[in-house]
């Protein structure tokens, strides 16, 4: 089975194929579709999950965190194009470089002229006794994360065994829903990786946490159980009880791929200053990629790598440095708007820690007349990965962070909520006294047309909102922003208000009408605040603002579920009778 993107007639070559749907793959596919929108570009992924943010992972493990990803930890997929193709759940187990043809375990086969190797790391699992019982969980994926909530219900007595990024983000989370906490770390602080400043930060926060014991300079001897985890004991003989064991201990780079297609490895896969490979055409980047002898496991790093190899293979003359200063990320769970104002921060202080930009780069933009923040985020590269960054962004510019998408939110969520309570409150239009008047407008309801009109029009008005409402959900919806697809359902879900109106008078009805009536509005005005929600949340913590969409979230479900059946059983009864 051949990938419809094998070949390029008016180019006559194969397209770029990238292996690893990471962020770091992605931030590749991004950078070259700039530089080559006429090269195909195919990426293929072992996980069925759109790219997202694995440094956020931890959030999953709210105790009211949805099922599937939430659109918060989505990364944003480049333009859509018939020249870009994703390809989710598919393991590619064989590269062929006479060829240059790679396979996939579904027999799929593509082409490549140039191949870009992206697979990242999987976590590092320690030799220690009894780490094979169950409720020992690694924590790299989102099925990780997945398998841990499916286990927190019960659960208080949890260790954490690793104090990096991700380990802290998820202790964190875990500690606000009052569960007894333990982090242990083998080295001397936690976020090694990390600044003095940002590290001593952090730990001021988690020291204030009651339930959380810090261990450093330790680690995990043994793990007691039957069959399932009760304790573990510390290196220093140390014994403490445990439910719950979550292993977030560093990661090994994924090679197994390249040494089996005969790629020169050793902790990575060995590339030179231009991510060559020891293979022609054959480039590493990421957690995957060995450069001078050292593997980084740094979001920055893999960034920058992306960026130097699509300017390489663009032709321009760069080479990969190696980076004096590792820039990582700021956790999200530890860092609120209580820190210092923006204001205040040196020139250069990073804003973006996902692609390195400073408060220098950022206000030298802004002093060169830049004054909107979709243009200052284009510019600078600030926020256009995981996005947590903007609220700072926008500080400096001095507005909030709504652009004008989010002010379209605000306004149609706003009058949808306010039309909907008006339904509830005001009576309902009264049909007319005079029967010759030259307009009938009362014949809307009277009619049975007319009522037929306007009543299906809510039907596909229904659907289409549903449809918008699942597309990230199914691949082939995902072509087009979400917050162009969020604000064509609100401003569908406006359009239902005045179509109720003209299907109803804005009368509520007896009995099942106005059951289903009430349900219209119940939905109505609490999508409304879903969308309020959203479009204010910079006004809140990410801790608040998470809360409060959530919360308006499931009431939106919670509301919307017995919709279906009313509306059937309305259409039925006004046929039937």
């Amino acid at each position: 089975m051949l990938s419809i993107l094998n070949q390029q007639p008016e180019l006559g070559e194969a397209p770029v194929v990238v292996i690893g749907c990471g962020p770091v793959g992605l931030h590749f596919a991004k950078n070259w579709r700039l530089f080559r929108p006429q090269q195909a570009v195919v990426m293929f992924g072992a996980e069925k999950y759109q790219p997202y943010d694995r440094i956020r992972l931890g959030s999953l493990l709210q105790e009211k965190a949805l099922v599937g990803l939430s659109e918060e930890l989505s990364l944003s997929l480049p333009e859509a194009s018939s020249l870009f193709e994703m390809h989710l759940n598919q393991r590619v187990t064989q590269i062929d470089p006479d060829s240059k043809t790679i396979q996939t375990d579904s027999g799929l086969t593509q082409s490549y002229h140039y191949l870009v190797l992206a697979t990242g790391a999987t976590s590092f699992v320690p030799p220690i006794e009894g780490i094979e019982y169950e409720g020992v969980h690694t924590l790299r994926t989102a099925d990780d994360a997945f398998s841990i909530q499916r286990e927190l219900h019960g659960a208080q007595d949890i260790i954490i065994l690793g104090g990096g990024l991700l380990g802290v983000e998820t202790a964190m989370i875990l500690a606000s829903q009052k569960r007894q906490m333990h982090l242990i770390e083998r080295k001397a602080h936690l976020l090694a990786e990390c600044d003095e400043q940002t590290r001593l930060e952090t730990e001021q926060v988690l020291l204030q946490q009651p339930n959380l014991q810090i261990y450093v300079s330790s680690g995990i001897k043994r793990i007691y159980g039957d069959d399932r985890i009760t304790a573990v004991e510390l290196i220093d003989g140390g014994k403490l009880s445990c439910d719950l064991l979550i292993i977030s201990a560093g990661v090994r780079a994924n090679t197994t791929l390249a040494e089996k297609s005969g790629l020169e490895t050793h902790r990575g896969i060995v590339v030179d200053a231009q991510l060559k490979t020891s293979i022609p055409d054959i480039f590493a980047i990421g957690d995957c990629a060995e450069f001078q002898g050292q593997v980084h496991g740094v979001l920055a790093t893999g960034f920058r790598q992306a960026e130097v190899l699509a300017q390489h293979l663009n032709g321009e003359n760069v080479n990969y440095q190696m980076p004096k200063i590792h820039a990582v990320p700021k956790i999200p769970s530890v860092y609120t708007n209580a820190q210092a104002p923006i204001a205040t921060w040196p020139q250069d202080k990073v804003v973006c820690h996902c692609n390195g930009v400073t408060c220098g780069e950022i206000r030298s933009v802004i002093r060169g007349g830049c004054k909107d923040m979709d243009t200052l985020c284009s510019r600078t590269q600030a926020g256009t990965n995981c996005g947590s960054c903007r609220s700072l962004v926008s500080e400096l510019l001095g507005t909030a962070t709504t652009n004008r998408r989010e002010k379209i939110l605000q306004v149609v969520a706003l009058l949808t909520i306010f039309i909907s309570v008006l339904y509830l409150i005001l009576p309902g239009l009264a049909y007319q006294d005079n029967i010759v008047a030259d307009i009938k407008w009362d014949s809307l309801w009277r009619d049975n047309l007319s009522r037929q009109i306007s009543g299906f029009s809510l039907v596909t008005i229904s659907i289409m909102i549903s449809v918008i409402a699942i597309r990230k959900r199914l691949r082939r919806f995902r072509w087009g922003e979400f917050s162009s697809w969020r604000n064509s359902h609100v401003i569908l879900g406006l359009l239902i208000v005045a179509t109720l109106l003209l299907h109803t008078g804005a009368r509520l009805g007896d009995n099942l009408n106005q059951a289903l009536m009430l349900c219209f509005i119940g939905v109505l005005i609490s999508g409304g605040l879903l969308g309020g929600s959203i479009a204010n949340e910079h006004y809140f913590t990410p801790r608040q603002a998470r809360r409060l969409r959530i919360t308006s979230l499931w009431l939106h479900l919670s509301l919307l579920l017995p919709l279906p059946a009313l509306l059937i059983f309305h259409i039925l009864k006004s046929y039937y009778f």
